[in-house]
């Protein structure tokens, strides 16, 4: 996900002799792949997955596209994939996340020495050392290679952490490091290398077999009976929390409709969220899927508003739509921010596991009374660009949150190994009452309500927008078909 990171940016040219600059972060988590932990603030980040990513061949000013050369340095070699790519603000840091994967397993060790070897040999290294860190019930190493390139010094740190047998995880961390900065480096480096969680865990073969092929039948009924369903004629509109105070509102609606000949079920999503920071995030989400499955769209607009007194006044834009045609998906991004964007994404082809995304707003309405097993499926995830595992869960009737003296559906969402699931609350014709995703809740509310709270704020919001498009001259404000809409 390319997005605006709100808070600080450590000024790295600048010397830290008593070791005092605040090295403030922000969560993230990937629950697909199964780990969590804290990053630089005031960074943009991509959760674009790339493959073929070889991190020995990265240097700060290459953002290793075309770096697609045969990795046969490691004996069973099976390929990577990067999970994300940051970029400081001034551009003298960078951080990239791999995964490498083996055919046959390999002791960690081994790996590592490999690891190294490739990298002195290939890197303009002046030293290079490597020691052994424990995470959890894990033995993971850190190496640390200094470089000098055209008279600039610079400092890598590669946090290697064995996930299985065949699976190896890799941050790389790399600054510029002028005089009296290495300090500081260090402590950022440990600051996120210190908050990593492992969230992976391996699955019994079976039971994810098990799982999926409910998630098929699950698929198959949904699309059978959507044709069926009886959907409110008004939106629904939601209130947003974080820590129980409002930070924004969400406008759903879901109905039938026909485009291009088909037809099929919409859901169309707009919300405005209002940090504690300042930052504003406008979301817009547009589904489409004919009755048959074999017709898909999924268009996601976002745009980030700055605080008023961060550094960089630009918004950012970014607006990812993908269509499916018969057993394939295309898609396609775009941003004011192009020089940033990963390189195009082959076709992704699909099995029977997949389900359109639009599914996923109907579940509650389509699993059956009792607490139920697991169903599994693939779904696509915008902000990587990729296809991701869930997971739902059926758990019973439950007192409701917002009334404990009245029952609710409650189900559970799970995204890859997510150690907390997102629970859903919905009534007994499915419609979603309240989301809880870790600290964010989002609860059913009225018109009035939403549009009372945050009116004043989405009004201003606009006219930041406009003054900032209008001074960057490369977006445009987000055009909404009525002005008093959250």
């Amino acid at each position: 996900m390319s997005s605006l990171l709100g808070g600080w940016s450590p000024a790295w040219a600048q010397s830290d002799p008593g070791g005092e600059t605040p090295i403030q972060t922000v969560p993230h988590a990937d629950n697909t792949f199964g780990y969590a932990l804290d990053l630089l603030a005031g960074w943009q980040y991509d959760r674009s997955r790339t493959p073929g990513i070889d991190l020995s061949l990265t240097t700060l000013r290459d953002d290793n596209r075309g770096a697609r050369r045969r990795q046969d340095w490691i004996p069973g070699e099976a390929g990577s994939v990067r999970l994300l790519h940051g970029t400081s603000a001034d551009g003298r840091q960078s951080l990239q996340i791999v995964l490498y994967r083996t055919i046959k397993a390999i002791p960690f060790p081994v790996w590592v020495e490999f690891f190294e070897k490739r990298l002195a040999r290939l890197s303009e290294a002046t030293q290079i050392k490597s020691d052994p860190r424990p995470v959890g019930d894990r033995v993971g190493a850190v190496i640390r290679l200094d470089s000098q390139t055209a008279g600039v010094r610079s400092i890598t740190h590669y946090y290697c952490i064995p996930f299985d047998p065949f699976t190896i995880w890799v941050m790389v961390f790399i600054s510029e490091a002028p005089d009296g900065s290495e300090s500081l480096i260090t402590r950022a480096f440990e600051k996120m290398a210190g908050s990593l969680r492992i969230l992976y865990d391996t699955v019994d073969p079976a039971e994810a077999v098990a799982e999926f092929q409910r998630g098929r039948q699950l698929n198959e009924i949904l699309a059978k009976q959507a044709k069926q369903v009886q959907f409110d004629v008004e939106p629904r509109y939601y209130e947003l929390l974080v820590d129980d105070k409002p930070v924004g509102a969400l406008e759903r609606i879901i109905r039938h409709e026909e485009r291009d000949g088909d037809q099929g079920v919409t859901v169309r999503e707009e919300s405005w969220m209002f940090l504690a920071d300042g930052t504003v995030r406008w979301n817009n989400v547009d589904l489409f899927c004919s009755f048959d499955g074999q017709s898909e769209l999924i268009g996601h607009r976002k745009v980030i508003i700055p605080p008023k007194d961060f550094p960089v006044q630009r918004a950012i834009e970014r607006l990812d739509r993908t269509i499916r045609v018969g057993d394939t998906l295309f898609s396609s991004l775009t941003s004011n921010l192009d020089t940033t964007l990963p390189e195009p994404r082959r076709p992704i082809l699909l099995n029977d596991d997949y389900m359109p995304l639009i599914w996923t707003r109907l579940i509650p309405g389509f699993l059956s009374a009792g607490e139920g097993a697991p169903h599994a499926f693939t779904i696509y995830d915008a902000p990587t660009r990729a296809l991701v595992i869930h997971r739902v869960r059926r758990v019973g009737r439950v007192p409701y949150p917002e009334d404990p003296s009245s029952e609710v559906w409650l189900f559970e969402f799970r995204e890859g190994y997510a150690e907390t699931p997102t629970k859903v609350f919905a009534d007994t014709r499915g419609r979603v009452l309240r989301e809880e995703a870790g600290g964010l809740v989002v609860q059913l509310t009225t018109r009035t309500r939403a549009l009372e709270q945050f009116a004043d704020r989405i009004a201003g919001a606009r006219k930041r927008l406009a003054a900032l498009t209008a001074s960057d001259r490369q977006s445009t404000p987000p055009t909404l078909t009525a002005p008093d809409r959250p």
